[in-house]
């Protein structure tokens, strides 16, 4: 059986994220300092462009986009690798969980799409990213040959004397596909890890639910450990990643905030390339912010029904002592398993609707800024 994270590892130790084997240390250190190293350069440009005293209000908007996506990559690039011990440690619990609940052949095949969305959604991501490239890179072209104007594919600052297009292209490429390839990581690592938490509550839910079918068996102990144990995940993914979310939280009214306007300032020009541009990112983003309250929502969604299945079986059959031992899972239980930040808000689809509702916000105001 392939461990569901094996190819989860793999990329991250190609990005730093996690430690190569048999590798020297020092290169362990290079591999992370230039991961880190590229994302912050992909920062300073997009931050330096709106530095730039020419360029209109519009593709300034845009370039503190830009910035904005790769501070969230820059955020988590810079923080995972203090983190490793606490990421492998999850990921092992999850593999040895899995080894159990994968005797079924329903959690078996729900390991199995586990692992093969683990392999496709970096994919996914990439395309993705390279789709807006490409949207971008055909509106740079366009821009030369009609205006004679050399433009950067994404609105970022370009340190050459004299601008040409293909070299504008090339170094556009440079910032921001090592960001796309950390993105496309991090998105899948948090999937997988909402996904094969799921799993293992939903193996927990059918094992409560045969509660008192079999008398001389001892379900409830296993039952009792095995949530224990997905407990014990769940707080350490919080204390690995909700900080990292939280700061996400903060930046993505934001940037679907300035994708809309983008799109909606763009109305005013008659260029097609540049409105199928950025629609592209209108959609990215859009799509992209809604990946952590879904998680979230998987996680607190599947663990409320926990409640329900502890009662809902043959619990009058068991003895005196495991009725006992029940009720203490029922109490524990009673409480949903959430992707939350110090109990200050809770990654669901709920919050993701409030972001849609800041954003929209925020859009109204950059068009009177526009308008004034």
């Amino acid at each position: 059986m392939v461990p569901p994270f094996q190819y989860t590892r793999e990329q991250m130790k190609w990005l730093g994220i996690l430690e190569l084997p048999n590798a020297p240390r020092p290169l362990r250190n290079v591999i992370t300092f230039v991961v880190v190293a590229l994302c912050f350069n992909s920062n300073l440009s997009s931050f330096l462009y709106f530095l730039l005293e020419d360029k209109p209000f519009f593709e300034k908007t845009e370039s503190i986009l830009n910035g904005i996506g790769c501070l969230h990559v820059f955020s988590k690039a810079f923080v995972l690798p203090f983190k490793r011990k606490i990421l492998l440690s999850v990921m092992s619990d999850l593999d040895d969980m899995s080894v159990d609940s994968n005797r079924f052949e329903e959690f078996r095949r729900q390991c199995d799409r586990n692992i093969m969305l683990s392999r496709k959604i970096p994919q996914t991501v990439q395309m993705s990213m390279c789709a807006l490239l490409f949207c971008g890179t055909i509106v740079s072209i366009v821009q030369y040959t009609t205006q004679g104007t050399v433009s950067a594919p994404l609105q970022l600052y370009v340190p050459f004397k004299d601008y040409n297009i293909l070299l504008t292209v090339i170094y556009n490429y440079f910032l921001v596909l090592p960001s796309t390839f950390i993105f496309s990581v991090m998105v899948s690592t948090l999937i997988a890890l909402s996904l094969n938490i799921s799993c293992q509550i939903s193996y927990l839910i059918m094992k409560l639910e045969n509660l008192g079918t079999d008398p001389s068996s001892n379900e409830i102990d296993s039952c009792i450990v095995l949530h224990q144990k997905i407990m014990r995940v769940v707080t350490n993914v919080n204390s690995l990643i909700s900080g990292l979310l939280f700061f996400e939280y903060l930046l993505t009214s934001m940037q679907c905030c300035l994708s809309g306007f983008q799109l909606l300032a763009n109305k005013k020009n008659d260029g097609i390339a540049e409105f199928l541009y950025h629609c592209t990112f209108f959609a990215i983003s859009v799509t992209f912010s809604s990946v952590n309250c879904y998680c979230g929502n998987i996680i607190k969604l599947k663990s409320e029904n926990i409640f329900e299945a502890a009662y809902c079986n043959n619990w009058y059959s068991l003895t005196l002592l495991d009725r006992k031992k029940l009720l203490a899972l029922l109490l524990v239980s009673s409480k949903p398993l959430t992707l939350s930040y110090r109990h200050l808000i809770t990654f669901d689809l709920a919050l993701y609707g409030i972001i849609l509702k800041g954003a929209y916000s925020l859009v109204t105001v950059l068009q009177t800024m526009e308008n004034v």
